[in-house]
């Protein structure tokens, strides 16, 4: 996959709608693409902000969370 594809609409666990995507695998997906960023655009709260933000931290530095 190309490094400049952006996903601009993921819907998290965390969606109350329609959400199915889980954060670490999202996390290990995005990386193995070297994607550069994702737009999670949840449903009606942000949720799933923190699990992803520690998530994406513990990738960067290869450190659990």
């Amino acid at each position: 996959m190309s490094t400049n594809f952006v996903h601009l609409r993921i819907h998290t666990e965390f969606s109350l709608v329609d959400g199915i995507v889980r954060i670490k695998p999202l996390v290990k997906k995005l990386a193995e693409y070297r994607m550069p960023a994702a737009a999670v655009t949840e449903q009606s709260n942000l949720f799933s902000l923190v699990k992803l933000l520690c998530s994406l931290i513990a990738s960067i530095w290869n450190y659990s969370v």
